[in-house]
């Protein structure tokens, strides 16, 4: 029987760790991932793919990085000007310049479009390196930037694997981002996701295994406030996965219940001011051996053409 959807799939010669969705084209996404440091044989790059139909991808244009350096562990495109669009990734300095104590981790790239779409016989789209920036100030050399999320001119992105685990806020309005701030979390950041409520006025979520927290940023940085956290569901207390927000006031979470017995998406109304917890609006679990491990949201307005 002939699949329902229409799909198309292409193979690259590096392993994916990263993927975003051109969010004004929906034909294009990026791709990262590689071998990381060391003699592994396996490049690091990012690829930036295009449907040319409904059954078939292509690789419009990619930039191959160093072999010293680490491999491409997240992306996240930015605002597009003109033919260009920045992309921000998370690319961990070589072992050696982290050993001195520098690791700029957040890089920034140049997507350059061609004048218009058009089957060539090879990749058309340039893809190039503009700035390197450290934003965060743990000096554990097995920390790097796992999440990253860019929403209109603000980008957030939180570290992993690190003694201490830290989130990130900084300015995406040009090629040379202007970190804002960062604190310190008390554990590692499951997830995280932005979205603007105003001019020059954000709200970023994120979650770490029982609880949910939310903060205001603006001309000043707020602290982080506890907004939910997770109840005992008949015994069994399940730990935050992934959230995305639907509305500035509403969040989308995925969490899995323990000894992989489902998941349960909730819908957070987030609280008023005056109101100190989040509220549960929706509830559903799905059985099963199963984990959830992302999530991901898309309005179902139709593509305009």
């Amino acid at each position: 029987m002939a699949p329902p959807f229409e799909s198309a799939s292409i193979e690259l010669d590096f392993p994916l760790y990263a993927i975003d969705f051109d969010t004004e084209d929906s034909n294009r996404l990026v791709v990262g991932g590689g071998g990381g440091a060391g003699r592994s044989g396996v490049g690091n790059k990012i690829a930036v793919l295009e449907t040319t139909s409904q059954n078939e991808i292509q690789t419009a244009g990619d930039i191959t990085l160093s072999r010293d350096e680490d491999s491409v562990m997240s992306l996240a495109l930015g605002a597009r000007k003109g033919k260009t669009t920045h992309l921000y990734a998370g690319v961990n300095s070589s072992p050696e310049s982290i050993a001195k104590g520098t690791n700029e981790h957040l890089r920034t790239l140049a997507i350059e479009l061609p004048k218009a779409r058009e089957k060539t016989a090879g990749p058309s789209t340039k893809v190039s390196e503009i700035s390197r920036t450290s934003m965060f100030t743990d000096p554990d050399e097995n920390s790097y930037q796992r999440l990253l999320r860019v929403v209109g001119q603000l980008g957030v992105a939180s570290t992993a694997m690190g003694k201490e685990p830290q989130i990130g806020i900084f300015e995406a309005a040009g090629p040379n981002p202007k970190v804002k701030g960062v604190f310190e979390l008390p554990r590692e950041a499951e997830d995280l996701d932005v979205i603007q409520t105003a001019e020059n006025e954000y709200l970023v979520a994120f979650c770490h295994k029982y609880e949910l927290h939310v903060v205001k940023i603006s001309k000043e940085q707020g602290d982080p406030e506890l907004v939910y956290t997770m109840p005992d569901d008949h015994g069994e207390k399940p730990m935050f996965r992934s959230i995305r927000f639907l509305t500035p006031n509403f969040i989308l979470a995925v969490s899995n219940l323990p000894k992989k017995n489902g998941i349960i998406i909730q819908g957070l109304r987030l609280p008023k001011p005056g109101h100190e917890t989040a509220r549960l609006a929706v509830n559903a679990r799905i059985p099963g051996k199963i984990n959830a491990t992302a999530l991901s949201v898309t309005n179902l307005s139709p593509q305009r053409t």
